[in-house]
């Protein structure tokens, strides 16, 4: 299931699945965390990581009105949305997509063949809409 961001608490999250701290990516393999963020302007990803090989990058991915789940078959938005930031080790990097009304948000880090990456933190931090 998507997570849902508390706006009653600033709305700031930390990763605690998929970018989960001590995870570790790599070689052609993406790690996606999906955010429920009705009503909100934009969502900004914070992440940090150690022993990086090569580029792995930092991503954020509006979904289809009606993606819920996690299912990463079903309408699952992979590229050519949205910038990526290129993560270096020891390095905070974020990322930052204003929405147009997606109600859902994959925040992914993805690995090329090559690429690695072992996951310090990961924040989302999203702002309500006025």
């Amino acid at each position: 299931m998507a997570v849902s961001i508390d706006m009653s608490r600033g709305g700031g999250h930390r990763c605690k699945r998929a970018l989960a701290a001590a995870v570790v990516i790599g070689n052609s393999t993406t790690a996606r965390e999906r955010f429920y963020v009705p009503e909100c302007e934009s969502i900004t990803a914070r992440a940090i990581v150690t022993t990086v090989t090569s580029d792995p990058v930092l991503r954020i991915f509006p979904q289809e009105a009606d993606i819920g789940f996690d299912d990463a078959d079903v309408d699952d938005a992979a590229s050519g949305l949205t910038a990526e930031t290129t993560l270096s080790a020891d390095t905070e990097a974020t990322h930052t997509y204003t929405l147009l009304g997606e109600p859902y948000v994959d925040v992914t880090i993805a690995c090329d063949s090559g690429d690695a990456a072992t996951i310090t933190t990961v924040d989302v931090f999203v702002k309500r809409s006025p």
